[in-house]
């Protein structure tokens, strides 16, 4: 009994032992870790300043329809039509086509100051960018259709 004892014992100090140096190792491994030692990862730099907001103008005229898109392929983007009647946000979503029909036609007129604002991504011709020649910047094309075809809508005039 008194070897069984003695072997048993044995057993236990070698296995605290290993166990002692495994917590140690970890120990070790964590305070490497930020989070372990309460550092925290520094937060996202916060956007000093106002947002930057491009617009596109509607310009006077009657639409059937307005058209955006964006080149990218999974993230969506949420824009604004503006007016002088209120705010409306529309989400262009990943590898698609926005249509907005208007069934009787929208007549829109200069004092309606109608347009496109979109919070961070530019308005440019989709359409020139080539993705696989590393051009990765992301846009969105925007348009109206009327009943003499296509229309661009215009970037606001910079006053020097």
């Amino acid at each position: 009994m008194t070897i069984t004892r003695n072997l048993l014992a044995r057993a236990l100090r070698r296995w605290a032992i290993v166990a002692s140096l495994l917590i140690l190792a970890a120990a070790c491994a964590l305070s490497t870790i930020p989070f372990a030692r309460g550092e925290f990862a520094p937060a996202a730099p916060s956007r000093s300043g106002p947002v930057p907001i491009n617009t596109r103008y509607i310009p006077p005229g009657t639409y059937t329809a307005i058209v955006l898109t964006s080149n990218a392929t999974t993230r969506r983007w949420i824009v604004s039509l503006k007016t002088t009647r209120g705010t409306f946000p529309i989400t262009i979503g990943g590898a698609t086509n926005v249509i907005i029909p208007f069934e009787k036609g929208w007549t829109v007129l200069a004092a309606d100051q109608a347009r496109i604002e979109s919070p961070y991504v530019p308005f440019e011709d989709v359409s020139r960018r080539d993705l696989f020649e590393g051009n990765e910047n992301l846009a969105i094309s925007a348009w109206g259709i009327t009943e003499q075809g296509p229309v661009e809508f215009a970037a606001p005039v910079v006053k020097p």
